[in-house]
Parts: C-alpha cells; sequence; structure tokens
C-alpha cells in the first residue's frame, strides 16, 4: 500500500507523519499492493485542523474527513470509521459470493 500525505496550510511536523504512516500502514493488510491511502491535513482557522483519509484500491473507495483542533485526535477518530467501512463491504462480497 502506498501512502501520500499532504498538507494545505499547515505544515505537518515528522512525529505526526510517522505515526500516519504507522498507523496508515496498518490497514495494508486488507489490500494489494496497488492500493493507495491520501491523507489530506489541513489548517481551516486558527484552531480548527481537519484531516481527511481516502483508501482507494481498484474501483472501492473508502474515505474519512473530521475536524477539531487536535490533529492526532482527528487521525485516531478516522482510522476506525474507515477500517469499519473496509470490514463491512467485505462481509457483503463474502455473502454476494455464496
Amino acid at each position: 500500500m502506498k501512502i501520500e500525505i499532504n498538507a494545505k496550510n499547515y505544515s505537518i511536523k515528522p512525529n505526526l507523519k510517522n505515526l500516519i504512516e504507522k498507523k496508515v500502514g496498518k490497514l495494508a493488510k486488507y489490500f494489494g499492493d496497488s492500493a493507495v491511502a491520501k491523507v489530506l491535513c489541513r489548517k481551516e482557522s486558527d484552531d480548527y485542523y481537519k484531516m481527511e483519509l481516502s483508501v482507494y484500491d481498484r474501483s472501492l473507495i473508502f474515505r474519512s474527513e473530521r475536524g477539531s483542533d487536535n490533529m492526532y485526535e482527528n487521525l485516531d477518530v478516522i482510522l476506525p470509521k474507515v477500517e469499519r467501512q473496509i470490514i463491512k463491504n467485505a462481509k457483503k462480497l463474502q455473502e454476494k459470493n455464496f
């Protein structure tokens, strides 16, 4: 899985970048090498930051976003959302094949 991290009006610190790579990298167990995870971090106002996570694999798209005053908190909230989407889709495909 390839991970792309972008920022708009925000500078990503090395600690946050490493944490994003580590946590988003755990989603690779659901995909092959063709998947791409895009993370966008942006500053909306003085104390409001928004993070978006999109995972693309072939024709599948899983996406979540969240805004708050803390980027680390945003990451901790959007990752479980995307993981639930992935698991739900996998269960649907298994039921469809049986």
